[in-house]
């Protein structure tokens, strides 16, 4: 049996692939007729229209946590909300929904609940001080489940937060365990949108790397398609339908090892009916993906090809990229026409996240 992402891939115009050309030429996620209506932003020139899904928020109390935790604040990447605020006025992003970027402050189990809500009412504060600006991804204390229920219904019933935030991996779960069940169900009651992010798990934090750019190059992606891999196949997406999951930097190695996927279900799809009923494909296509740190022309056409563009938002990865970066590498790189990129840019996130400001 042949895989449909396997048929997709080989009539994918070659040429196109690798150097992003496009026949629709190039386009923007600006188009001149979307100019006057919308807002001005006379510092770039760049109407702000973007909604950035990926932009992280970082307070003393959290890099005291990480240092706490693991002898070092590295990841964090704290930079003030004026510096935040002016990369956005920058690159054109009209709201920013908030997450942290690293998992070191939560690693320590005994001040995970504390550092959470601490956190989300950090970001909380930032939103009500900046009205129209920001969204919120409200961090959880998982894997304790009892602490992480709490902190969904403080979250989501007093702070009126967008979603969740949860890592691949932290306290030596996997993202999608059934381990996990409780948590799962009740962001699933809620319909809640779950947006993930890569960490380096204890068992790859291998040294060895440190010269070569660090285990960042390698683990974050590789993580996000341990998580996803454990997402599909132990049958949580089937169980709960409901929960709508944000893959970072597209998928981190998605793209290029799905095709395992597909060999692994076509072997032998009996043993995965229960987990996929629909297959493959029908529940990649319920996930959603960012563009953050992940825009080469290669890697946009690949989730093009895979996902689809409607399940396909912009995220910068602030403050480790840029807005401005990112939104100029994604239009040059001619891989979507113009109301592919609207979409991409606002479009898809807006149907998402409703309750978005204006």
């Amino acid at each position: 049996m042949t895989s449909p992402f396997f048929t997709n891939r080989i009539s994918t115009n070659r040429r196109a692939l690798l150097t992003g050309a496009s026949a629709l030429g190039a386009a923007t996620l600006l188009p001149s007729q979307q100019t006057k209506a919308a807002a001005s932003n006379k510092g770039s020139g760049r109407p702000l229209t973007l909604i950035d899904v990926h932009r992280h928020f970082a307070v003393p109390a959290v890099s005291a946590a990480a240092q706490a935790a693991t002898g070092s604040g590295t990841g964090t990447n704290t930079r003030s909300l004026d510096d935040l605020i002016a990369d956005m006025d920058k690159g054109g992003v009209k709201i920013g929904v908030l997450s942290t970027g690293t998992e070191a402050p939560f690693k320590n189990p005994a001040t995970q609940a504390d550092t959470c809500r601490k956190l989300n009412e950090e970001m909380a504060k930032a939103r009500a001080d900046h009205p129209g600006r920001f969204g919120i991804f409200a961090n959880i204390p998982a894997p304790n489940i009892d602490a992480a229920l709490k902190e969904i219904a403080y979250a989501f019933d007093t702070l009126k937060v967008d979603g969740v935030h949860m890592f691949s991996n932290i306290g030596g779960k996997w993202f999608g365990d059934p381990a996990l069940g409780p948590i799962y169900a009740e962001l699933n009651r809620r319909k809640a949108v779950i947006k993930t992010h890569p960490a380096v798990p204890e068992c790859c934090n291998f040294k060895t790397f440190d010269a070569l750019g660090g285990n960042g190059v390698v683990e974050l992606g590789t993580d996000s398609f341990r998580a996803i891999t454990m997402t599909l196949f132990s049958g949580t997406a089937n169980k709960y339908p409901d929960m709508k999951i944000i893959w970072s930097h597209l998928g981190g190695s998605l793209t290029s090892m799905a095709e395992r996927f597909y060999y692994t279900y076509d072997t032998d799809p009996k043993k995965w009916a229960q987990a996929m009923p629909q297959g493959v494909t029908h529940e990649l296509r319920k996930m959603y993906f960012d563009t953050a740190q992940a825009y080469s022309p290669i890697t946009l056409q690949g989730a093009k090809d895979l996902v689809g563009v409607d399940q396909l938002m912009f995220g910068t990865d602030y403050a480790f990229r840029t807005a401005k970066e990112t939104i100029e590498a994604i239009e040059a790189s001619h891989v979507f026409n113009a109301a592919e990129l609207s979409a991409i840019g606002s479009g898809n996130a807006r149907k998402l996240l409703p309750n978005l400001p204006a």
